[in-house]
């Protein structure tokens, strides 16, 4: 990398750079972005990079943004490419102005049609270099591809017949000529046996090679196997489920253990059936939630990245404000919830961390390309959550339901690596060795061991 940059420094001719640093759970993957960044910064300035994730809570935990932000990426389940208006192009234009290097988090969660994107975006931007990849510019691809794969698209390595921006992906992809494989684990740091035991335990199950020894190691925190007092000790900590189901079953019990009385949030919908579409379809919007004062609930949506109110933070209700002489099921005018993670300007002199949440209004287009609209409050109950949404936390202490299948390659691993130490961990209920061994016959989890063999070869 000093090589590189000293070369760009002299006007030196030089190709760019396409890295993939690949490490596990814990390696250190940010303190390595984080030196990028200083030695880019000091050499070229801070508008020489970009540094972007998948996700909101992946962009605040790295000081970073979304990729959809930063490239103009839609938001739909099916993303095909649509090159920018005039006056757009030109606003990117001068926003990317100086740029030389590209840094992406959460690699894992990147599929071919979004790299595709991003690689198109890029070759657009940067018109005098459209016949390169990514528009010339050097790009770094950080993350596991032993976490959960992205949803609704192909993991970048796997190369299976698709359409013409998905076969576009996977050639940026095998653009990459670098490799670097971060191994020294920080998260589950320790020196004692348990510790020792735990991440050796946690590397096999990423690679489906999960040993009898290990399973009786991880059934040790399970209910029954764990005193009372102990067991009690998670009775507030955050649940973990395979399904989205399991996840509304845990909250509504919980809300219910409060014993307040229950405000019933019934969306504006505008637009033939508006009101049966799912949430995914409405932008994380549901149509009907119940909360009341003390529930905790977490965000669906990316309000002040900059702040830490992204998707998947969380909070507690502590007032419900209606206008005037409205009332439930009508929605509230704005609802103040206390988010222990925001860095912003007070709202509240009394209550810093206290921030006044909005009904937002999300629209899409339904059949025939009628125009139909959500307008609720962006959060849902917060006791629980998918896996699939846990993925980048580092959590105190989590209780993980794995479910009878690996339905999606990666979600056991995501799950118990979510905390730090064994003795943080609690198994919702048990479960069979084979839940665990039999994920080495896998296919999508070979074509993964095949593809690091491969990324290893590059970096010798």
């Amino acid at each position: 990398m000093d090589n590189h940059i000293e070369a760009s420094q002299t006007n030196t001719a030089v190709d760019p750079l396409r890295v993939i640093v690949n490490g596990t759970a814990g390696t250190g993957k940010s303190f390595v972005i984080s030196s990028l960044k200083k030695a880019i910064s000091s050499a070229f300035g801070d508008s020489a990079y970009r540094l972007a994730c998948p996700t909101g809570l992946a962009a605040y935990l790295v000081k970073g943004v979304t990729l959809h932000s930063l490239f103009s990426i839609p938001t739909s389940k099916k993303l095909r490419y649509k090159p920018l208006s005039p006056a757009k192009l030109l606003e990117l234009q001068e926003k990317f102005r100086g740029m030389r290097y590209l840094l992406i988090d959460e690699m894992s969660m990147v599929g071919r049609r979004m790299l595709a994107f991003i690689d198109a975006r890029l070759r657009e931007i940067f018109s005098e270099c459209s016949d390169q990849y990514f528009g010339g510019v050097s790009v770094f691809l950080f993350g596991d591809f032993g976490q959960l794969p992205p949803v609704g698209d192909c993991p970048m390595y796997v190369n299976v017949a698709g359409d013409e921006l998905s076969g576009d992906g996977f050639a940026a992809y095998r653009s990459f000529t670098k490799s670097v494989k971060l191994t020294i684990q920080m998260r589950q740091s320790g020196s004692a046996l348990d510790d020792e035991k735990f991440r050796d335990a946690l590397l096999r199950l990423r690679d489906g090679q999960t040993t009898e020894e290990d399973w009786r190691f991880f059934l040790g925190r399970v209910p029954n196997a764990i005193p009372l007092e102990e067991r009690r000790l998670f009775d507030n900590s955050v649940h973990l489920f395979p399904t989205k189901e399991a996840v509304k079953t845990h909250n509504a019990m919980k809300l219910n253990a409060l014993n307040r009385q229950v405000v019933t949030l019934n969306a504006v919908h505008f637009g033939n059936n508006a009101e049966r579409a799912e949430s995914d379809k409405a932008g994380g919007l549901d149509a009907t939630l119940q909360v009341c004062i003390g529930a905790k609930v977490m965000l669906t949506t990316n309000m002040a990245t900059h702040y830490g109110l992204v998707n998947g933070s969380s909070g507690i209700i502590k007032s419900i404000i209606y206008e005037n002489d409205a009332a439930p099921p009508n929605l509230p005018k704005c609802i103040l919830v206390e988010f222990e993670c925001y860095s912003g300007p007070a709202f509240l002199e009394d209550m810093p961390k206290v921030v006044p949440i909005l009904p937002l209004k999300r629209s899409w287009s339904s059949a025939g390309s009628r125009v139909c609209s959500r307008t609720q409050f962006p959060f849902q109950l917060g006791w629980a959550l998918t896996i699939h949404k846990s993925q980048g936390m580092t959590l105190e202490k989590a209780v993980v339901e794995l479910g009878k299948n690996e339905f999606s390659i990666g979600i056991s691993f995501v799950a118990i690596s979510r905390v730090k130490k064994i003795k943080t961990l609690l198994f919702k209920s048990s479960f069979d060795l084979t839940r665990l061994t039999k994920l080495k016959y896998s296919v999508r989890m070979n074509a993964r061991l095949i593809e690091e063999q491969r990324l290893i070869s590059l970096g010798s």
